[in-house]
């Protein structure tokens, strides 16, 4: 009879672990197979693979932090340029270029160092640079200067870091979700354990030939999973292979010939 063997799950690294559950999910998936029978397992299986997988991003640094930082470093330098072009034409030989830039010194005055704030408030900052070099009282003398560009590409990369604000307030609540990574792998264990009782209870009751193929690749992944926790922690750490043991079927009845019971008269 093919059954599901037992498999090492408290020697798999949590990633181990989170692979090979999607690996069972993914074949099971597969084929358009039909789980009716097993739908309530499986699909507390699945639940619980989500949020094993969620507490495990809880551990992990966060992608939109590091671009976050990023994006505040292209802010600032973007800034600090139109900066620098503004002052520098307070040396110009053009006295209306001079005058200009003294009128726009009044609004760079007032967010030179601003470089020291957090991302959030950086870009609260920004938005106020933006209004007012495109507001009325200064258009014209950006566009003297011929900064409209660098005004719109320091307005451009700040829409940028809104989107990547708001991606990071998304990301951070639910990273902050009260969910501990092993309680959501207890969660996981559990789940597995009554999948794997209910196939094998179903392949006792009802016959194997529906399960044949999902079950040597399920037991061939366990014994995938064996050799990679004997080649870390030392030979049989991982336990004994099953080698397709657990993948014979039943032996079906002979047929063709006469029945050889004994007759009784």
């Amino acid at each position: 009879m093919a059954n599901i063997q037992t498999c090492p799950k408290t020697r798999l690294r949590a990633n181990e672990f989170l692979t090979f559950c999607l690996a069972v999910k993914n074949e099971i998936q597969r084929a358009d197979r039909d789980i009716s029978l097993y739908k309530p397992e499986f699909e507390s299986f699945d639940a619980n693979i989500i949020q094993f997988d969620n507490s495990l991003n809880r551990l992990s640094k966060s992608e939109y932090t590091r671009k976050s930082n990023e994006s505040k470093r292209r802010l600032n330098a973007s800034r600090d340029g139109l900066f620098k072009k503004i002052a520098a034409d307070l040396s110009n030989s053009h006295d209306d270029f001079v005058a200009a830039a003294v009128s726009l010194m009044i609004v760079v005055d007032q967010f030179t160092y601003i470089s020291h704030l957090s991302f959030e408030d950086i870009i609260g900052k920004t938005d106020s640079i933006v209004a007012y070099f495109q507001s009325d009282d200064y258009k014209d003398l950006i566009k003297l200067l011929k900064l409209d560009d660098r005004v719109t590409q320091l307005q451009i990369i700040n829409n940028e870091a809104k989107n990547i604000l708001s991606k990071k307030a998304t990301e951070t609540g639910r990273r902050n979700m009260p969910r501990k990574t092993p309680i959501t792998r207890r969660e996981l264990n559990v789940s597995y354990d009554k999948l794997v009782d209910q196939l094998n209870f179903l392949a006792r009751r009802d016959g194997d030939t529906d399960y044949l193929t999902l079950f040597a690749f399920w037991n061939a992944l366990i014994d995938k999973m064996r050799v990679t926790i004997s080649l870390r922690s030392g030979e049989a750490k991982g336990g004994k292979t099953d080698s397709g043991a657990s993948n014979q079927p039943t032996t079906p009845p002979s047929s063709g010939g006469e029945d050889d019971r004994p007759v009784i008269e």
